[in-house]
């Protein structure tokens, strides 16, 4: 006699439950991926930030290493413009410097020289007629021995000053794009389009912090900083450094 085998189908319970389960499972396997790829790429972007933060620190830091070069000086300069830091490095590699055949009156533009050849459009010129090296941008030059300055001179300079050519680097922040911008000879380009906090501490020759006047500068300590968002939080990454002002010519 044969009796009939006790295999039997799978109920409908038991494949709702088992696809229950199989949904558990694989529901927790995609959370887990998915948590694992997002702090892949935080770390990712967080190993970019700080290359950038140390790639740039560098830039900045060997700039400093040649400011002040053929000028009276540190050939430094910090300006703030609607509360946007700017870094300001000067050098006169071709040593070009010529003196004013003029007076010129404190507020003037315009300022008369010896020679300007060598003195073009964008370029930067360093007068020493004040109590300390003064910078100014050059909007225009003349056809008969006369440049003009993009801001009048704070004081007067007299006939026979010197006046010397200096080639600007200039860094800053873009706040509507979050990115630091080296900028010459009126050229700008993209440095880090991570980097978006750049901050500058003058030191005097005590180490002592300088508020006021930015010549008297003997070091200076350089703050770059990045933010790392992930996951609706935000952190702040900075980067530090202090440079010694080798050319200091008063």
């Amino acid at each position: 006699m044969c009796r009939a085998g006790n295999n039997r189908g799978i109920t409908i319970l038991e494949l709702i439950i088992s696809m229950f389960i199989s949904s558990v499972v694989i529901s927790g396997a995609y959370r887990l991926y998915n948590d694992l790829s997002k702090r892949m790429d935080h770390e990712a972007e967080s190993a970019l930030v700080y290359t950038d933060l140390i790639t740039v620190s560098s830039m900045i830091e060997r700039d400093f290493r040649v400011a002040g070069y053929n000028l009276p000086g540190n050939g430094i300069k910090k300006r703030d413009e609607n509360g946007i830091a700017e870094l300001l490095i000067f050098t006169n590699q071709q040593n070009v410097r010529t003196a004013a055949a003029s007076q010129t009156q404190a507020g003037e533009r315009t300022i008369s020289l010896h020679n300007t050849d060598g003195f073009s459009v964008g370029d930067w010129i360093c007068i020493t007629a004040m109590a300390s090296p003064e910078y100014h941008q050059i909007s225009a030059v003349g056809t008969t021995g006369t440049i003009t300055i993009e801001q009048g001179v704070s004081g007067t300079v007299p006939a026979g000053s010197l006046v010397y050519k200096a080639d600007g680097v200039r860094y800053y922040i873009d706040e509507e794009r979050e990115a630091l911008f080296r900028e010459m000879k009126g050229n700008s380009y993209l440095v880090s389009n991570r980097i978006e906090v750049l901050e500058l501490v003058a030191k005097d020759t005590d180490g002592q912090i300088i508020t006021g006047d930015f010549s008297q500068t003997r070091a200076v300590s350089i703050s770059l900083g990045s933010v790392i968002r992930s996951a609706g939080t935000e952190r702040l990454v900075t980067e530090s450094t202090e440079v010694n002002i080798r050319n200091v010519n008063l």
